[in-house]
Parts: structure tokens; C-alpha cells; sequence
């Protein structure tokens, strides 16, 4: 990149006029610096160090010192904004192709896809830059940020609009699903009937790119995770207790998952537990009830009976040693 275009794109101020005219590349770590690069100093402390292993230009937004009038120093208002618009002007001069979906399709891909071509964009604007500006020209972007893949990609696809292809489902439960795709049978996947769309669109994606993926070794998500125990919450194995708490990290489908048990579950004793500080947003939920920590949850359990107990805002991970999982099997609970 030329330093006239790197001034531009940043909608910054050259501070001094340099011998030098372009850059080889565009780096965020100050380790990963070569000969050439122009380094976005998030952190000024790194700027001596930069120039030392080599760098040809400094963005910065903080009161510094210019040490090196030879190189191009480039003021900016933003480090965070100049970064997007980086972004953005990579993306439009590429070819990849950028894809928004829910959290659970996020988790689902993560446990599918084994091609090196998915690139699964993180929740930190530094990781992204570098996936982002290091991917091959063939990748495709995953984000479940909305606001972030809005501000740097102008065209992107929404999940929802992916049109499923060549899918029977043969059976479904609450935690199960039995199908057949491109007429390969699976028997009793782990995917909850909440999410089978969800699902769909996700073979439809990884099949219609050429995106290599394995079924064979699917497990849950964190997203609706069942875990079966007994009265003294021991984790039994997929199916062997009529009690089952269902674990949900994500706001995003709370009353998805609320509405799909009260209607698919109307013989069960269904329960729902909130943080306390969400109170006022979830009271109006019937056979609700709200704690302030795990503790609270796992001795109330103990001391209620219930077929279904929802924990929101929560992730199975914070309560396993409590709960001491054993392995799972093939299970019942058919609607």
C-alpha cells in the first residue's frame, strides 16, 4: 500500500514528509513486524520497538514523539476507527465472502467445519484484523456480530436467507434429531428440535462451498445443553432420569427456547432459572425463578421436583465438577 493511500483510507494527517513511499503490509503486533510494515500502534509504548525491528510507518492517536523523521508517521482520531476502515477497505478489494449467523450456528461450525478456508471471526477487533488481512483468498468469514460484520463488509449473507437442500428428518425430540441428508442416514445426531433450521442451514452452506465436514462426532453446543440427573443432581447417563437441566449461555434464544418447551412439553414440570439481576426482564415469565449464583441454583434443584429445569445465562462448564457428568448415550424424551 502506498503511503498516500494508507493516509487516505485512515483519514489521518502526515506528520512529516518520508523517504519512504509504500508499505509492504499492515500489522497490529509489534512482534510480527518485518521490513517495511506499517505498524497501528495501539499501545505508543511499542512504537521504539517497532521501528527498531524494521517498520516504515506509524499510525498513532496519542501525544507521542516522532524519532524517526524518515519513516511515515500518520496521526489519526481513532486507532479503533482507522482499524475498521481498514477493514473495510480490505473487504471490498477482495473476493472472500462473508456470512452472518446465530450463536448456535457460530458453535455448530465450530465443531464441523475442518477446512482451513472457514475463517471464524473473534469478538476482538485485533484477532480480526489479523484473520482478516492473513486469510487466502478463497476463505470464508463467519461472524455472529452483527454490528461488526455491518461496519466492515457492505455485502454480506445472512444465514437466514440460505435455502436448505435434499433434508428428511426422520425423527426429533427435545435433544435428538434422526435424518436423512444426500441420502446418508444419521441416527439420533445431537441436535435439539429448537435448531434443526438452524442446522439445515449449515449443511447447506459447508455442502454448496465444497467445505470438507464430519457428522460422525457431532456433539452438543453449549446452546440448549442437556444434562440428566438425579435427585441429588448427579449426572446420569442421555436418558436415564426423567429430571434434565438444559443449560443456555445466550440471551438470543431465551424465549425461543422458553416458547418451544411450553409448547412441546405440556405433561412436564417445566422451570426457569434466571440471574437475579435480570429480574425486571424475565419475571413475567411464568415458573420463573432468580439467584444470585450457582450455589443458590444447584440447592434450590435439590430441594424441588421438576422434569425440565431451564438455566439461562448460563454455561454448563461453570456447574461440570458440581454436577459430575458421566458419559452420555442414546436417549428418549420423542415429541
Amino acid at each position: 500500500m502506498i503511503v498516500e493511500s494508507a493516509v487516505e483510507i485512515s483519514k489521518g494527517v502526515l506528520i512529516t514528509p518520508p523517504n519512504i513511499s509504500s508499505f509492504s503490509n499492515i500489522v497490529l503486533n509489534v512482534k510480527k513486524i518485518t521490513r517495511g510494515s506499517l505498524f497501528i500502534a495501539i499501545n505508543t509504548n511499542d512504537i521504539f520497538e517497532a521501528i527498531q525491528n524494521g517498520a516504515y510507518g506509524i499510525i498513532f492517536d496519542k501525544p507521542t514523539q516522532i524519532i524517526d523523521s524518515e519513516i511515515a508517521w500518520i496521526k489519526v482520531d481513532s486507532i479503533t476507527n482507522t482499524i475498521l476502515r481498514l477493514l473495510k477497505y480490505k473487504v471490498l478489494n477482495s473476493e472472500n465472502e462473508f456470512y452472518f449467523v446465530n450463536s448456535f450456528q457460530y458453535s455448530l461450525l465450530e465443531l464441523l467445519a475442518v477446512s482451513k478456508e472457514v475463517v471464524m471471526l473473534k469478538s476482538s477487533l485485533i484477532n480480526n484484523f489479523s484473520l482478516i488481512f492473513n486469510a487466502n483468498s478463497n476463505s470464508i468469514f463467519i461472524s455472529k456480530d452483527k454490528k461488526f460484520i455491518d461496519q466492515i463488509a457492505p455485502i454480506y449473507i445472512d444465514s437466514k436467507q440460505i435455502i436448505e437442500t435434499d433434508f428428511d428428518i426422520i425423527k426429533s425430540s427435545v435433544f435428538e434429531t434422526s435424518f436423512r441428508y444426500h441420502k446418508r442416514y444419521y441416527e439420533f445426531a445431537k441436535v435439539p428440535k429448537l435448531f434443526i433450521d438452524d442446522f439445515i442451514k449449515i449443511l447447506s452452506l459447508l455442502d454448496r462451498k465444497g467445505i470438507r465436514y464430519t457428522l460422525d462426532d457431532l456433539d452438543y453446543t453449549s446452546h440448549f445443553y442437556p444434562v440428566f440427573v438425579n435427585k441429588s443432581l448427579r449426572a446420569k447417563e442421555f436418558g436415564e432420569s426423567d429430571r434434565v437441566i438444559i443449560f443456555e449461555p445466550n440471551d438470543e434464544f431465551i424465549n425461543k427456547s422458553i416458547d418451544f418447551l411450553e409448547d412441546n412439553l405440556k405433561w412436564a414440570h417445566c422451570i426457569y432459572i434466571f440471574p437475579k439481576n435480570t429480574y425486571e426482564k424475565y419475571k413475567h415469565i411464568n415458573k420463573s425463578f432468580f439467584f444470585d449464583n450457582k450455589y443458590e441454583i444447584l440447592e434450590f434443584l435439590k430441594k424441588i421436583n421438576f422434569n425440565f429445569a431451564y438455566i439461562a445465562l448460563d454455561d454448563y462448564s461453570e456447574y461440570k465438577d458440581e454436577l459430575t457428568q458421566e458419559t452420555h448415550t442414546q436417549g428418549l424424551f420423542y415429541v
